[in-house]
């Protein structure tokens, strides 16, 4: 995530030395306008990939959740099929999120 940052920090540093040239047209200024633009784009884009990856993981913990209750409620032993499915489901979540705080940490 920083290095992307860091693109757009950079981009955003050209355009702010475009203008403050005070040499920049009519052209330069709607370059400059679609230069942002397309920034604000790419960040909310990344966001909503970002916000889509946690949203879709909490909803996988909540399934859990109420699978595990339904497991309590049902006295299920420590052999079950069912038992082992969940716990099956909860390491691939804990892979995922493993998987994705190490995406993040690399990035930093």
């Amino acid at each position: 995530m920083t290095e992307q940052n860091n693109y757009y920090v950079e981009r955003l540093k050209s355009l702010e030395d475009t203008i403050q040239d005070h040499k920049a047209d009519i052209k330069e200024l709607k370059d400059v306008v679609q230069e942002l633009r397309e920034i604000v784009r790419d960040i909310d884009k990344n966001a909503a990939i970002e916000i889509e990856k946690r949203s879709h993981m909490e909803f996988r913990i909540e399934q859990l959740q109420k699978e595990i209750e339904l497991l309590e409620a049902n006295g299920v032993k420590s052999g079950d099929k069912q038992r082992a499915l969940v716990e099956n489901t909860l390491m691939v979540l804990l892979g995922g999120l493993i998987s994705y705080l190490f995406g993040l940490i690399s990035c930093k």
